[in-house]
């Protein structure tokens, strides 16, 4: 398996891994090359006393000095609802996970020197070229300083810098890392993104365990990708095995941003896997249209209630009693969508009823219209992290 790719595993599965919100904590399993180390993480490590060797709940043992990285890595199980046969049925599905690559230098540091799309790390030691693969997409994310959550697809590399993409895929103006607010010792990460094909694999005749494969959209599974302002989409093709949009290009290196998601369209029986990751540590910042559609992910590997998301609190966000005045957001409830609307007092839907306590579940996401008529420019909205690590 390449290392650099998101681990992607079809059930049965030995090991069944899920987050839960309990009272602000997080309750994982890491589990890396094979040893599994149960991890309660709650601000303090597992295992402050290394002069016991630790075992693990499937017999492997920790040597004491071993360095234990509290950064909390599990995998959250992803289903696709089951179609039948000439009715497909839709899923929402995102990837609230992230991992690093290996092998390629730093890729977590401390930001030495900034230009309008360049970061500099002196201590870096990146390999040359390392993050531009088609296969394997690279991401910068900020962790700290103003643009802490933003995170950006990186197009070249030297040993000591990157400069990412200036299109941020909703405004027309570039993205300039000063205006930013970005500045020297904020501190970065590099995230592995995923593809089309890493996502989802290859597909297959009968669709048993994967994407189901086909001629053309009417008899395979579709994917739906909402990409700068419209839906594309492509289906898995037996004839060139590979996956192909409606001019029947290979797009197996299509892009999937980490803020974004696909819309599934399955046609055999249900379709699950585990995605593998790290939690996010730090909160999002994303770009938000200021008219029209974003679909946006979930981002997070826990369940929350449209009122945890927070979305009536962006700058700018239309509240208002009359539905048609109303900046709007759509969530994929039990096979449906539910679009909601701030009264300037709560969450409600068309039928003014309060769902604020609506779940939006790990691994979906969402569908933001704004009132606005201006596609071409964006807001920031913050997302902030609903537990604590």
């Amino acid at each position: 398996m390449n290392s650099l790719q998101r681990v992607r595993v079809i059930f049965p599965f030995l090991f069944h891994f899920n987050f839960f919100p309990m009272n602000k904590m997080i309750s994982i399993i890491k589990f890396t090359s094979c040893l599994a180390v149960a991890l309660a993480v709650a601000g303090t490590a597992f295992a402050q006393d290394k002069t016991e060797v630790m075992t693990t709940p499937f017999g492997a043992t920790v040597p004491p000095d071993a360095e234990i990285d509290t950064t909390p890595f599990g995998g959250v199980k992803i289903s696709i609802a089951a179609g039948a046969g000439t009715m497909s049925k839709m899923s929402v599905v995102s990837f609230p996970l992230y991992n690093h690559p290996e092998g390629v230098g730093a890729v977590v540091g401390k930001i030495t020197a900034v230009t309008s799309t360049t970061i500099s790390d002196e201590n870096a030691e990146w390999a040359v070229p390392s993050f531009v693969t088609a296969e394997s997409p690279m991401f910068l994310r900020i962790k700290s300083g103003a643009a802490e959550g933003r995170t950006f697809q990186i197009t070249s590399n030297t040993a000591d810098t990157l400069t990412i993409s200036s299109s941020d895929g909703v405004s027309t103006t570039a993205i300039d890392f000063v205006s930013l607010g970005v500045v020297a010792d904020d501190t970065y990460e590099i995230i592995v993104g995923d593809t089309i094909l890493s996502a989802f694999g290859r597909g297959t005749i009968d669709g048993d365990d994967a994407p189901l494969g086909g001629s053309n959209i009417n008899n395979a599974d579709v994917i739906r990708y909402y990409n700068n302002g419209q839906w594309q989409l492509y289906f898995y093709s037996l004839a060139s095995n590979t996956w192909e949009n409606l001019s029947r290009i290979s797009v197996n290196n299509m892009v999937i941003s980490p803020d974004s998601c696909i819309l599934y369209e399955r046609r055999m029986g249900t379709l699950s896997f585990v995605l593998t990751g790290f939690v996010p540590t730090v909160q999002r910042q994303v770009v938000v249209r200021n008219g029209g559609a974003t679909m946006l992910s979930a981002f997070l590997p826990v369940d929350i209630t449209l009122n945890e998301l927070g979305l009536e609190k962006m700058p700018g966000w239309v509240k208002s009693t009359v539905f048609n005045s109303a900046d709007k957001v759509s969530l994929f409830l039990n096979g449906n969508w539910m679009i909601c609307y701030h009264n300037g007092t709560r969450w409600t839907n068309l039928s003014r009823q309060a769902v604020g306590d609506s779940i939006i579940d790990a691994g979906t996401a969402m569908n933001i219209e704004r009132a606005d008529s201006l596609q071409t420019t964006g807001t920031v909205f913050k997302q902030s992290l609903p537990y604590e690590l």
